[in-house]
């Protein structure tokens, strides 16, 4: 009768595992197991950027139409505060918009309203006259998400029809 060890091999009629083949399939399964969740947190660390990119450009597009819209029915648009502000007018009315802290504000009849969050303090408003002499309004308006550095910029050029 041939002597075995009960690291590798088994004994006369018994139908288990030996311990060298159970740490080898418990060593493969740990080794997988940290595989699969190492690639589903890469996976969700892209996921992550990639939202807070969408999150920025529709925060961006928002606060660009509604400056566009203001400044589509406005009749006149003014810069104040050395370019940290802009006053567009109405024919009743005039509307303020100016950063505070890290949110854009549009102020109407005296009441401060959100427009985009997470818009920069280096927001700046310059009015210049085009060509044939109508005020053009551009705006500089940086976003930042979350100290990632996701930095969007938008120029809006904006023609007033009315002198």
């Amino acid at each position: 009768m041939q002597k075995k060890s009960f690291l590798y091999g088994r004994y006369e009629g018994n139908r288990a595992f030996t311990l060298l083949e159970s740490l080898l399939g418990g060593s493969l399964a740990l080794l997988s197991t940290v595989f699969v969740f190492s690639a589903l947190l890469n996976y969700l660390s892209v996921c992550e950027r990639v939202l807070a990119r969408i999150e920025l450009t529709e925060t961006a597009v928002t606060a660009e139409y509604a400056l566009f819209q203001f400044s589509r029915y406005g009749s006149s648009v003014e810069s104040l505060a050395g370019g940290k502000k802009v006053r567009l007018r109405f024919t009743q009315n005039s509307v303020e918009v100016y950063p505070t802290d890290k949110t854009l504000v549009v102020l109407n009849r005296g009441v401060a309203n959100p427009l985009a969050e997470g818009c920069g303090e280096e927001t700046a408003f310059a009015v210049e006259r085009s060509l044939r002499g109508r005020a053009l309004l551009k705006v500089y308006l940086p976003f930042d998400f979350g100290g990632k550095n996701e930095t969007l910029s938008l120029a809006i050029g904006v023609q007033f029809w009315k002198k």
